[in-house]
C-alpha cells in the first residue's frame, strides 16, 4: 500500500502528542512529562498496520457509478426510517405517484409466513356500480402477496406479488 517503505522504524515527534493545553502546570511536572515521554516513544504505523487504503475513496466511486450507470431508473429507494437503499433501478407506477416497481432490490426481506390477499371482486363490485357489466362475479380472482420489510431496521416497505414483481409503497423516492 505505502509506496516508499522503510526498513528502520520512526517515531513520532515529542510534540505531536503535546496538547498545548493552558492547564496550570509547574515546570517540575512539565519535565517529568518530557522524561516520560522520552522513555514511551510511539512507533509511527504505517497504512497497511492502520488498515487504510488510500485509494479505496475512488475504487468505491468507481464501483457506485457503475452500478447507477447499469440500468434507467425512475428512482433510487431508500428505507424511510433508517435510509438504507432498497432499490436503484425501479419504475413509477402509473396511476400512484408515491409507488415504484422494482425486480432488483436489496436490503429487503420477504416475509413469507404472511400471505396477503387481494380480492379482485371487490373492484368489479365498483365497476358495476358505476354502470359497467361487462365482468362476471363468477370469475373472482386473488391476488397474493407477502409482504416485504427492511432488512436493517423491519419497516414495511413492500409486497411482492406472484410474478416477482416488488411493488414499494413506503419508500423515500431521490
Amino acid at each position: 500500500m505505502n509506496s516508499t517503505t522503510n526498513t528502520e522504524e520512526q517515531y513520532y515527534d515529542d510534540l505531536y502528542f503535546d496538547s498545548d493545553s493552558a492547564d496550570e502546570e509547574t515546570e517540575n511536572s512539565i519535565k517529568e512529562s518530557k522524561k516520560i515521554l522520552k522513555h514511551e516513544q510511539r512507533k509511527k504505523l504505517t497504512n497497511d498496520e492502520l488498515f487504510y487504503d488510500e485509494k479505496l475513496d475512488d475504487d468505491d466511486e468507481l464501483w457506485m457509478e457503475k452500478k447507477l450507470s447499469q440500468h434507467a431508473s425512475d428512482a433510487i429507494l431508500s428505507c424511510p426510517l433508517c435510509f438504507t437503499p432498497l432499490s436503484y433501478h425501479t419504475q413509477k407506477h402509473e396511476l400512484y405517484s408515491n409507488q415504484y416497481r422494482a425486480i432488483f432490490v436489496e436490503n429487503c426481506k420477504i416475509i413469507k409466513t404472511e400471505k396477503l390477499l387481494y380480492d379482485e371482486s371487490k373492484r368489479k363490485t365498483k365497476k358495476r356500480q358505476n354502470g359497467d357489466n361487462s365482468s362476471n362475479g363468477s370469475n373472482a380472482k386473488q391476488e397474493s402477496y407477502y409482504p416485504v420489510e427492511c432488512k436493517t431496521c423491519g419497516t414495511k416497505v413492500a409486497v411482492i406479488d406472484e410474478d416477482e414483481v416488488f411493488h414499494f409503497f413506503n419508500a423515500i423516492p431521490s
